[in-house]
């Protein structure tokens, strides 16, 4: 049986604009407000992609939604012949029309000649109510199902920030 050619569910823009504006009221009403901190490169080796005098100077309040509920996941803390390590990781959904509007309000990065469009794994979160600093690790953009053709959130798989000599300015009390 073919699909009904009166309804269009893959290319219909008022249809894709409401489920986008229910994603981010969602994610305002269920959400946490936490600070996105992007990273700023000051020698950037091209062929192994790695800096070892990083910054981050800028950062952005912007909610976000925890998709973990029962906490924080990982490996938890585990004892291994360097000493005690903690393994902490966070699933975070951001909405990608919210997330471009704020990250818009960036300057242009030396390092970044494009304006900042997505998250970037390296850039770092900052969760205010358990005052912990979260590195992304993997930014997912492409779910499983596009909902009437169209991607609305990024999925953010972040670890514990592991600090290693990096400066952090970013000038908010937090």
């Amino acid at each position: 049986m073919a699909l009904n050619p009166y309804f269009n569910n893959y290319d219909y823009k008022p249809q894709q604009d409401l489920l986008e504006d229910l994603v981010e009221e969602s994610i305002k009403i269920n959400g946490i407000n936490v600070y996105y901190i992007p990273r700023r490169f000051a020698n950037l080796d091209q062929i192994f992609g790695e800096d070892s005098s990083t910054s981050f100077k800028d950062a952005l309040q912007i909610e976000m939604f925890m998709d973990n509920y029962s906490g924080f996941s990982g490996e938890r803390e585990i004892i291994s012949k360097f000493g005690l390590e903690i393994r902490d990781t966070l699933s975070l959904v951001v909405s990608k029309r919210r997330f471009q509007k704020e990250a818009s309000k960036f300057p242009i990065m030396p390092d970044r000649p494009v304006q900042i469009s997505n998250p970037m794994e390296g850039d770092l979160i900052y969760l205010p109510f358990t005052k912990g600093l979260f590195e992304i690790k993997f930014v997912d953009n492409k779910e499983i199902f596009y909902q009437f053709g169209k991607l609305y959130t990024y999925k953010l798989e972040c670890e514990l920030f592991k600090y290693s000599y990096e400066t952090i300015n970013t000038g908010t009390s937090d």
